[in-house]
Formats: C-alpha cells, sequence, structure tokens
C-alpha cells in the first residue's frame, strides 16, 4: 500500500539497447492500494517503437485506485500505450487481472485493453503530511460519507470480524469518526506530544460508507515522529 508516491523510469542506456525498457511497475499475484500517488509508463527513445507500461500484472493482481491517483502509459512514436498491460491474459486459462479506480483518477493513455478488468467506483484513500510537531490526515472520499479512522501498530494478519480487512491491532486502537464535507476531502490534523520519542510509529487505515451502504477500506499508511 501507499501514498503520495511517485513512480517514474528513465533509461539512459535504452538507444545502445535497442530501446528496451521494462514496465515500470510489475505485479505478480499481488495487491497494489494506492492513494494520491503516480506510476507513469517509459519514455520511448527516439526512432524505435518499443514502449512500456505503467504497471505490468501477472497471476491475477489487482490494484485499486483512490483519488488524487494518476496512471499515465508509456510514450513512443506512435503516441501513449495504455497504462496497464495484463500479461495473466496469455495464459491458459487467460487469468484476468483487474483495475479499480475512483472516478477522479487520471488515466493517460489507450482506450483499455480488451479482456482486463477495469471497475470504476467510488473509492476512499488517505494521505499523509508530517510537519515539525504534528501529523495531518486527508482522507478522500464520497461527500458526505460517514468515515471512520483508525491509529494503531500495524499487524501482519489483518482482522476481519464486522469490518475489513484492519491491518492496524484492534486491540489497542484509537479512533475517530466523522463526517465528510461536501467537498468529500475530510482533513484531520493531531499534535504529536514532545513526550513522544523519536522513532516511534504508528500505522492509519480509514473506512467509508457510501450512499448505497458499501463499505470501503482505505489504503494503510505509516506515519513517525522524526
Amino acid at each position: 500500500m501507499m501514498s503520495n508516491t511517485v513512480f517514474v523510469q528513465s533509461h539512459p542506456l535504452a538507444s545502445a539497447l535497442n530501446g528496451a525498457l521494462s514496465d515500470t511497475m510489475v505485479l505478480d499475484a499481488s495487491e497494489l492500494c494506492a492513494a494520491s500517488s503516480v506510476i507513469e509508463g517509459s519514455n520511448g527513445v527516439s526512432g524505435f517503437l518499443s514502449v512500456k507500461y505503467a504497471i505490468g500484472l501477472y497471476s491475477r493482481s489487482t490494484v485499486t485506485l483512490s483519488a488524487g491517483s494518476r496512471l499515465r502509459g508509456g510514450i513512443n512514436s506512435n503516441g501513449t500505450t495504455h497504462w496497464t498491460r495484463d500479461y495473466s491474459l496469455t495464459l491458459t486459462p487467460p487469468e484476468p487481472s483487474e483495475l479499480r479506480y475512483d472516478p477522479s483518477v487520471q488515466l493517460i493513455g489507450g482506450q483499455g485493453q480488451a479482456g482486463m478488468i477495469e471497475i470504476q467506483e467510488l473509492q476512499t484513500g488517505l494521505q499523509t503530511v508530517e510537519s515539525p510537531g504534528q501529523i495531518t490526515v486527508v482522507q478522500h472520499t464520497p461527500p458526505s460519507a460517514p468515515t471512520f479512522l483508525l491509529m494503531g501498530s500495524l499487524q501482519t494478519t489483518p482482522w476481519t470480524h464486522i469490518i475489513g480487512p484492519v491491518y492496524i491491532d484492534v486491540t489497542n486502537v484509537w479512533s475517530d469518526l466523522q463526517i465528510a464535507p461536501a467537498s468529500g476531502v475530510l482533513s484531520r490534523t493531531f499534535s504529536i506530544p514532545p513526550t513522544i520519542p523519536v522513532g516511534q510509529w504508528a500505522g492509519i487505515q480509514a473506512f467509508a460508507l457510501d450512499s448505497t451502504g458499501r463499505l470501503m477500506t482505505s489504503n494503510v499508511s505509516t506515519v513517525g515522529v522524526w
């Protein structure tokens, strides 16, 4: 899971390698949840048609993108390619991967890859901003949605009772319930007590209900005292 992260690539030796480039990110039987993040495919070398994608997907991988994110396909002399490539479609039988994205997500390049599962639906996601003495947690979510924020230690095995998956240790957790504003951007700012030693950290995850009662789960972010 990631937030406020940018993945781009350059290959200074591409011209010497006959334009050889790689997908910027590869997911193999994996799940990626991204908020306020950017993943861009490679820029091709002049004179070569070879170009790669923002994400290469294998073995039924899943990508979930919430607000503030952008996927851009690779660029060559023919223009911008599709943003992802689902290599698992070549298997026998095919194992299509899945891309779920919020309507506000920017998808640049192509008209969609045949066979890949692409679902546009409301998502909720977290981004964190730290400054001296305080942490700001910004949640992008549907307007006026009830939201539930958890903060505590991370656990590797998620809790799945009632709501989930929850990656925060629910046996020792701080929580906050609020209604998102009409803008759909809910900001919470917390002061860091000066008694907390440098190096301490906490996991943060949020949930929200859309107008149909569907529970949305955010990415997990980690914040620390530095």
